[in-house]
């Protein structure tokens, strides 16, 4: 008889959410609204569970496919690995109920498609971040994809489909290559090894190791396929940008510290990594510029993640423990840090109906508790001292300085540059006289219990992780001294 761990409980409890909330009929609004938060916060309460037994619970092992010409032995395996693998699930489960909630008035079509999606999406999510085989990783990495298509498609703004159509074909374009370099990594002459802990650094032809780079790199995404993330941002509805920056972007990340760089070691592959790091110091100033000219919030924003995952990225390719440490801290930092910024902007997009920076001003007199919560929200985002982002940026710097001086330079210009667009942003929309979209006067009334309820566990880990970043931190020195040790 087959047995189930807690791993597999939690990748499959969305599932069931799917399909318990696909059985509704369209008009129960209220109960597939109810269901949908139930099954959100039990799945929290799932994710909680494991990531505090993750040390005691074995890896969930099942035969998938196995064949005996060629060797094929594929499993569904599930783990919380270490500190990586346990912050992103965690992250990923936090933000699945906020995004529900904070979708209770601007969603009114198409409920049942809307919610189930939310759920598919956020399985994908969890089994990526827990598959211990690398079929089962790829296999859960590409069914993301359907979920924030429609995602987009169906509830984003003027020009959905083409942001939706675009988002589809980078990613698609990026995953076949990768499929076929998987395959070529996992054949040793006479079997399939499929087992991310039995699979070691590879010698392979050069277009194995890019293959895999670009699929990361566009899921990032990296200068320069990084053109569908700004149009993904813009028309997607709240909760998928919620989730698109707070988590699916650090699919890409996770990519390349799970598989990339321990697959081709720096050993061999020093070059290439310096390469991708210079990429990386582009992508940190052409997303900071790019932020600094629109006029659009939410494209502001999206320009950017462009320019802080660049950031990321430098401290990962530095190849050392303080760059791959702080990588990995703001990877999650800039899913919490980002995430409370889409949400609170797509509150205030709720009263306004525009995004358009030069239409709003002065809102700190009508609204001063949303405008102390997007100032939490930019002074994370900037990494100001006693916030989250803080001892990453930190770390990365040094890391950077470490690898090279002028990736250094570079890194600390972004910080610079971070910091002007996000507090321009914040005194052209909060400060100076009043100015409020036409027709939105009576619509722009301060938070409610209820959002302040939903951004409170977001703005709670900006200052804890600021104060400890302890609590992140030592979690995941276990992944980066592995990972030091591999290469």
């Amino acid at each position: 008889m087959m047995e189930f761990s807690i791993y597999d409980i939690l990748v499959f409890s969305p599932i069931v959410a799917l399909i318990s909330i696909a059985i509704l009929k369209p008009e129960d609004k209220k109960w597939i609204i109810g269901l949908s938060t139930l099954y959100s916060l039990v799945i929290l309460a799932i994710a909680i569970f494991a990531y505090t037994k993750a040390d005691v619970i074995p890896e969930s092992s099942h035969t998938w496919l196995k064949l005996d010409k060629p060797n094929v032995d594929i499993k569904w395996s599930l783990a919380l690995q270490d500190g990586l693998s346990s912050s992103l699930v965690l992250l990923t489960a936090l933000l699945l109920p906020i995004s529900i909630m904070v979708s209770y008035k601007s969603i009114t079509k198409h409920l049942k498609t809307f919610y189930c999606s939310l759920f598919f999406l956020t399985a994908g999510m969890f089994g990526t971040f827990m598959a211990t085989d690398l079929f089962a990783f790829y296999i859960c990495w590409e069914s993301v994809l359907a979920p924030m298509l429609i995602l987009i498609g169906i509830w984003g703004s003027t020009n959905r489909r083409y942001a939706a159509v675009k988002l589809f074909l980078f990613t698609m374009l990026g995953s076949l290559p990768m499929l076929a370099a998987l395959l070529a990594v996992s054949w040793n002459g006479t079997a399939f090894i499929t087992d991310l802990s039995e699979l070691t650094a590879v010698d392979t032809a050069p277009w194995v190791f890019w293959s895999i780079a670009i699929a990361f790199a566009i899921k990032l995404p990296l200068i320069p396929l990084h053109t569908w993330l700004p149009d993904a941002h813009t028309e997607a509805p709240t909760a998928g940008s919620v989730i698109l920056a707070g988590v699916m972007l650090k699919m890409g990340t996770y990519g390349f510290l799970r598989l990339a760089i321990p697959f081709f070691p720096e050993l061999q592959y020093e070059a290439a990594y310096n390469i991708l790091g210079w990429i990386a110091c582009i992508g940190i100033i052409w997303g900071a510029m790019m932020a600094l000219a629109q006029t659009d919030i939410k494209r502001l924003i999206a320009y950017s993640s462009v320019s802080h995952l660049g950031t990321c990225m430098l401290g990962i390719f530095a190849l050392n423990q303080m760059g791959i440490t702080g990588g990995q801290m703001q990877m999650i930092n800039h899913g919490i840090s980002t995430g409370l910024l889409f949400l609170v902007f797509g509150m205030l997009y709720e009263r306004g109906h525009v995004r358009d920076i030069a239409a709003y001003g002065g809102l700190a007199r009508k609204v001063p508790i949303l405008t102390t919560c997007f100032f939490i929200a930019t002074l994370s985002s900037i990494g100001a001292p006693g916030t989250n982002g803080f001892v990453g940026e930190f770390t990365i710097l040094l890391a950077a300085f470490q690898k090279n001086a002028a990736w250094g330079v570079v890194a600390s210009l972004g910080v610079i540059l971070g910091a002007v667009y996000m507090l321009r942003l914040f005194r052209l929309v909060f400060l100076g006289p009043l100015k409020l979209p036409e027709g939105s006067e009576e619509h722009m009334h301060d938070l409610t219990a209820r959002e302040i309820i939903l951004l409170s566990p977001l703005m709670i880990l900006v200052f804890v992780l600021g104060i400890k970043p302890e609590y992140l931190m030592d979690g995941l020195n276990e992944f980066t001294s592995k990972l030091i040790g591999m290469n």
